[in-house]
């Protein structure tokens, strides 16, 4: 197991998977909908640490009235996963 835990990248996140794999499996959902909804976008979606709490946090600049509205565009488009998104949430 250890030498398992050295040939990776980051040994740390090695041992909280193994450590809590319930949340390592929850991360890897969310970065799953991060990257599908907004890779490129310069949205930032963020959830609550540990996945514990009710909300989620969006952050995003713009500086044309061009960028907002395709930033306002992208946010309603993944209000379809909002569900999905929420079901991550304990």
């Amino acid at each position: 197991m250890i030498s398992e835990l050295e040939k990776r990248e980051n040994p740390a996140a090695g041992l909280a998977s193994l450590r809590n794999p319930a949340s390592t499996d929850l991360s890897r959902e969310f970065e799953r909908y991060r990257h599908r909804l907004f890779k490129g976008t310069g949205i930032l979606l963020s959830a609550p640490e540990n996945f514990e709490g009710s909300s989620f946090r969006v952050e995003f600049s713009f500086s044309s009235k061009e960028q907002l509205a395709a930033a306002v565009l992208k946010l309603r488009e993944a209000g379809d996963y909002a569900d999905e998104l929420f079901s991550i949430l304990q």
